[in-house]
C-alpha cells in the first residue's frame, strides 16, 4: 500500500547522523522512507543476504556511507536447511560488528534479534519459507546474540517477543508467507527502533 507512515514517527536527530539499515530481505523490503520522515537513512539491505554475503561486502554495503548507526537484521537465511551451524552464525555477527567497528569506529551498532516465523496452517503460509526454518535454531541464536553483543559495546535490539502471538508464532497479520513482513509489522518495528534512532 502507499500509506504514509511519516506523521507517525515524525523526529528531528542529530543532523550529523546518518543511519543504515543492513540486512537480508527483512531489511531489503522495509520502506523505512515511509516511516522515517526526513531522516538520512539509507537501506543496505539484500534479498537471499547471509551473514557470509554481508561480510564480503560491508564496503559497498556499509563503510561508504560513513554511517553514525548501524541497524543490523541478519540470519534467517543461514538457517535455512541448516546451511550453516548455529555457532558459525552467531560468529559471523559478532565478526560484521568486530568489522565496523574497526572501519568505522564512532558507528554505533545495534543487533536486533531474528525475528520470528508464523508455521501454522493458515492459508497464506508458504511451507517452503518456513518448513525449512526452525524456530528453536532462531531462539537459541537470539538468546546468545542477547549476550554477546553487549561485550562488543554495542545494543542488542529484542524484536522477537514484540512480533508474537498468543501461540508464540510470528502473528498473522505481521507477515505474507510466515516469514516476510506486512507493514503492519514494520509499523511495530519502527516503533521499537525509534527510541534507538532518536537517542
Amino acid at each position: 500500500s502507499s500509506t504514509d507512515y511519516r506523521n507517525l514517527f515524525n523526529i528531528s536527530i542529530k543532523p550529523t547522523d546518518n543511519i543504515v539499515f543492513l540486512g537480508d530481505s527483512i531489511t531489503h523490503f522495509y520502506p523505512v522512507e515511509m516511516f522515517y520522515n526526513n531522516l538520512p537513512v539509507i537501506n543496505s539491505g539484500r534479498q537471499g543476504y547471509k551473514t557470509t554475503d554481508i561480510l564480503k561486502e560491508l564496503d559497498s554495503l556499509v563503510y561508504q556511507y560513513n554511517p553514525s548507526k548501524v541497524f543490523l537484521t541478519i540470519g534467517i537465511n543461514d538457517i535455512k536447511e541448516d546451511q550453516i551451524a548455529k555457532e558459525d552464525v552467531i560468529t559471523n555477527i559478532l565478526r560484521i560488528i568486530q568489522e565496523i567497528k574497526k572501519h568505522r569506529p564512532n558507528a554505533k551498532i545495534y543487533v536486533e534479534s531474528i525475528y520470528p516465523i508464523n508455521n501454522s496452517e493458515e492459508d497464506k503460509i508458504v511451507r517452503d519459507a518456513v518448513d525449512t526454518r526452525s524456530v528453536d535454531e532462531i531462539i537459541s541464536i537470539n538468546k546468545k546474540l542477547e549476550e554477546e553483543v553487549p561485550k562488543l559495546d554495542c545494543v542488542f535490539i529484542d524484536v522477537y517477543e514484540d512480533l508474537l502471538d498468543e501461540n508464540h508464532q510470528l502473528k498473522i497479520e505481521y507477515t505474507k508467507d510466515g516469514v516476510h513482513l506486512t507493514n503492519q509489522a514494520y509499523v511495530k518495528i519502527s516503533s521499537k527502533l525509534l527510541e534507538y534512532i532518536a537517542k
